[in-house]
């Protein structure tokens, strides 16, 4: 509401006094529970608010002295104590101080939040019209991108530029760079300090004694960290190098767990009898002549065809098919999904090569069951004779010649 010459706007509330009415009953519920709501919270203010109590005049300074246009302004100087801590950032410091993606959102969105707010401000202050105002809201929110792009338009340059050229390695390393606005004010502020105290030492010691004087400061820093209490309280994620010692041990313990059960099978072993693997082994003859049907045998025949006139490729895989019988070690380690580890070998690229070939034979099921360690008791003759059942026997001889190998871990 303006009135005469006011240049300033004045609200009035519209619906304060609806809410301490009796809301009519043919209301919907949802209406009357805003009522409630509000004339709740209306209630609650009024009884928590108390009334100006009466001041006399000299006790207006006292008032006055607690807000905060009486606080000292514009300072001028810093007093360092000396057992500030001027260690430098660390590159995990760094990395955690350049700006991401979420702040760069956040000043496109202020930005046009700005932009509609001065609008309005303007209205109010009586320097455009309301059709003005529409026009030039309708223009801004038309306009999102436009009015808001030189805000990002240098760092998805910086980002784009490094997505299509890759990183300068052997270009000069910046000491200030646009992703760091702050990380050097560490550096600067190290540097003063030791100038402002080997200006005060004696021109004798000041070689011996400048080291010793930054190694107490960087001391002392490091124990008000420790007494922090603030670093046990918040429940923070554990960072990665517990997570890696946690892998580590798990690792450990899996080996271990793997170099006593094969102990175990030299001491105890072989699990099964003779007169008991060859009961097994008849029986699985058995299964395998009547499982292997006429389609089954076309497709067989179909494989040997490819696999005796293949490319150089090829000729290379059946070569080490047949003949390797002895491998290199592998690597291996565990993928921590947090609930449970799966392990990971790393294979050599020859073995790569050859475990696609290999799958093919491997993923025909003829026979599916359940056993209860079957792989960890088996014995290596035994299984090299059922697979012959079901593989081309030099297959087999691979794969169970594949089982004596060493495993490497860190």
């Amino acid at each position: 509401m303006r009135s005469g010459r006011m240049r300033r706007a004045e609200d009035i509330p519209l619906v304060s006094e609806w809410y301490k009415e009796h809301c009519p009953p043919s209301y919907p519920v949802k209406v009357r529970v805003s009522y409630q709501k509000l004339l709740k919270c209306f209630v609650l203010n009024e009884l928590h608010h108390r009334p100006p109590k009466a001041q006399k005049k000299k006790h207006l300074f006292r008032s006055l002295q607690a807000t905060s246009f009486s606080k000292p302004r514009n300072l001028i100087g810093l007093k360092l104590v000396f057992k500030f801590p001027v260690k430098t950032l660390t590159t995990k410091e760094r990395k955690k101080s350049r700006f991401g993606n979420a702040f760069h959102l956040c000043r496109e969105i202020l930005r046009l939040t700005k932009l509609v707010v001065d609008a309005n401000i303007q209205f109010r202050l009586g320097n455009v019209d309301a059709f003005q105002l529409a026009d030039g809201l309708q223009y801004t929110f038309s306009h999102v991108g436009q009015l808001t792009v030189p805000l990002l338009e240098r760092w998805l340059g910086n980002l784009l530029a490094r997505q299509f050229e890759g990183r300068h390695s052997k270009g000069v390393a910046k000491t200030v760079t646009k992703q760091r606005v702050e990380s050097h004010f560490d550096l600067e502020l190290r540097a003063a300090v030791m100038h402002d105290v080997l200006d005060a030492m004696p021109e004798g010691i000041k070689q011996n004694k400048a080291r010793t004087i930054l190694h107490t400061s960087v001391r002392h820093g490091a124990v008000g960290k420790q007494i922090y209490p603030g670093r046990f309280l918040k429940r923070c994620n554990s960072c990665k190098t517990v997570c890696r010692k946690n892998l580590g041990r798990l690792t450990r313990l899996w080996l271990k767990a793997e170099q006593e059960r094969q102990h175990n099978y030299l001491k105890d072993g072989p699990y099964v009898t003779p007169e008991e693997a060859v009961a097994i082994y008849t029986t699985t003859v058995h299964c395998v002549a009547v499982r292997l049907n006429q389609l089954q045998r076309e497709e067989l025949g179909l494989i040997e065809q490819a696999y005796d006139n293949p490319h150089e490729a090829l000729s290379r895989i059946k070569r080490h098919l047949l003949t390797q019988r002895a491998f290199k070690e592998v690597g291996i380690e565990f993928m921590d999904l947090y609930s449970y580890l799966i392990p990971v070998m790393k294979l050599s690229h020859l073995r790569r090569s050859l475990m696609p070939i290999l799958t093919i034979f491997m993923c025909v099921v003829m026979l599916q069951t359940k056993f209860e360690k079957f792989f960890e008791k088996i014995d290596l003759t035994m299984l090299n004779r059922l697979l012959r059942l079901v593989l081309d026997h030099n297959i087999a001889d691979y794969v169970t010649a594949k089982k004596m190998l060493s495993c490497r871990t860190r």
